[in-house]
């Protein structure tokens, strides 16, 4: 029953959260700012105990935030206020991913392919490069992206293999390569770097020159991001 209570008075501070944000509200005043500012902070703060739903929730407002202005045409304020709820829910995940609790359970990872894990990729990559508030997004993304790899490498893992392998099968060299950018934002160690140079090595044979180029491009990164995050493991194996 305590437990009742307690997800509903987070549900109900998510709402607000919610509420409150420019793709509701329109442009915010100081007051608003204020008031979006101390709920991050109880979010982040009540992540620490109820972290799966909070993060289901932020990653909830994400996907409804766009949907509500998929296939139609936005004026440049409506795409102000989007991407600036995007950057306040993003930079709210980033926070409350920092202190993650550490779980050997699969239910998290789980939870982040079914819903965050997807839209977190649709914002890295975001075609309307011309927007100035576009980078922003997009490298609180890569952040968010980032400090899910660190415990949950598995479930991006998977997206990556399964990327692999739908390329290998169709054949197509037109074929959307997103999922491979992916590689370049993770955190990485020698396990785990090898286990993704295994998968592109076994596809290899089987990709097109173009996908060839992207998958070199994104280890290159994936390779130089583990040096500087693993230096005794490069030293290691530098011998």
């Amino acid at each position: 029953m305590a437990t009742h209570k307690t997800d509903e008075w987070v549900l109900q501070l998510l709402r607000r959260f919610e509420d409150q944000l420019p793709i509701k509200t329109g442009p915010h005043n100081a007051q608003l700012r204020h008031n979006v500012e101390q709920n991050k902070e109880c979010l982040v703060s009540v992540s620490r105990h109820k972290f799966h739903l909070v993060i289901e929730r932020l990653a909830r407002i994400i996907q409804v935030n766009e949907s509500s202005v998929s296939n139609r045409i936005i004026g440049p304020e409506q795409e102000k206020n989007l991407y600036e709820s995007h950057i306040i829910v993003l930079e709210t995940l980033v926070q409350c991913l920092s202190s993650q609790p550490k779980e050997p359970s699969g239910r998290n990872e789980m939870m982040f392919v079914k819903s965050l894990l997807p839209e977190i990729c649709k914002l890295i990559n975001l075609h309307h490069e011309h927007h100035p508030l576009v980078p922003r997004v997009k490298q609180l993304s890569v952040q968010v992206l980032y400090s899910l790899s660190l415990n949950n490498f598995d479930a991006i893992f998977g997206r990556i293999s399964s990327k692999l392998q739908s390329l290998t099968a169709s054949g197509e060299e037109s074929a959307d390569l997103a999922d491979l950018d992916l590689i370049q934002y993770i955190n990485v160690d020698l396990k785990n770097l090898a286990k993704i140079v295994h998968e592109i090595h076994q596809r290899w044979k089987n990709l097109k020159k173009n996908q060839h180029t992207t998958l070199a491009m994104s280890l290159e990164k994936a390779i130089w991001n583990w040096m500087e995050a693993y230096p005794e493991e490069f030293d290691e194996v530098r011998g």
